[in-house]
């Protein structure tokens, strides 16, 4: 599990080679993407009620890194295809099943 913000929670697995998936609490969002230069996930988020763009939909850009023994990322988002002003942060909390080469 991954905090987001410290407001969301999100679940990544790995689905095939190099495809993820993974879900968090608001609006049931989704996350679709593949890892870029090892540790850049990158991808389209979702949530309710349509789960298409504009409102409900965008791009996204997660970075992930080792910092004092705990996995950390920064990360952009926007809608649609704007782009992506908004920032994530967050950091590891409990196990999670992520693979970064």
């Amino acid at each position: 599990m991954i905090n987001i913000s410290k407001t969301f929670s999100y679940d990544i697995f790995n689905e095939s080679d190099n495809h993820y998936n993974g879900w968090y609490e608001h609006d049931n969002g989704k996350i679709t993407g593949s890892f870029e230069h090892d540790y850049y996930l990158t991808g389209i988020w979702s949530e309710e009620p349509t789960y298409q763009p504009y409102n409900d939909a965008g791009e996204f850009m997660l970075e992930f890194k080792s910092q004092n023994n705990q996995i950390i990322f920064n990360g952009k988002w926007g809608y649609g295809n704007d782009p992506m002003l908004y920032d994530w942060i967050g950091e590891k909390v409990g196990d999670i099943n992520l693979h970064c080469k």
